[in-house]
């Protein structure tokens, strides 16, 4: 895991260092005070430095879109947890919707229609706002998940 890596999914992460990452852990720093950091994948955010047992910072969820989200915007927001899912093992293989909610429960109007070691293709919505990924390399895209791989 590497800063170049998180900002392939999220342009605007700044202001934090990946302090260790393993095949099942990590912990990313905050640079900037008060300093805070996540072992993960399945602890809270604590204050202090990596390493350090510090206080649990209580969440700060985002209030729930208003409007329901797209298609497109339903796949974007699933693709942090898929790959945290690939980190965690080994790759893609195996991948369902049940186990990505393990990493965010929010995720939801997916269907995985292939997961293999590196690669899967997950389809959102229907006729005209239909979206696929074929992943993890490729951007959304207009339709569903083309044949064959």
């Amino acid at each position: 895991m590497t800063i170049a890596k998180i900002r392939k999914w999220d342009k605007s992460i700044r202001d934090i260092v990946i302090r260790s990452a393993t095949r099942r852990s990590y912990c990313i720093q905050s640079t900037t005070k008060p300093v805070v950091q996540k072992s993960g994948p399945g602890a809270a955010v604590r204050t202090g430095r990596c390493g350090v047992r510090g206080t649990e910072v209580p969440s700060t969820a985002p209030k729930p879109p208003t409007e329901p989200m797209t298609a497109d915007q339903l796949i974007r927001a699933a693709v942090p947890a898929m790959e945290a899912y690939a980190a965690d093992h080994n790759g893609y293989a195996d991948m369902t919707v049940e186990a990505l909610r393990k990493y965010d429960p929010s995720i939801t109007g997916i269907t995985i229609v292939r997961a293999t070691r590196d690669t899967y293709c997950v389809e959102s919505g229907a006729g005209a706002d239909q979206y696929h990924r074929n992943g993890p390399d490729e951007a959304n895209a207009p339709g569903p998940c083309p044949a064959g791989g």
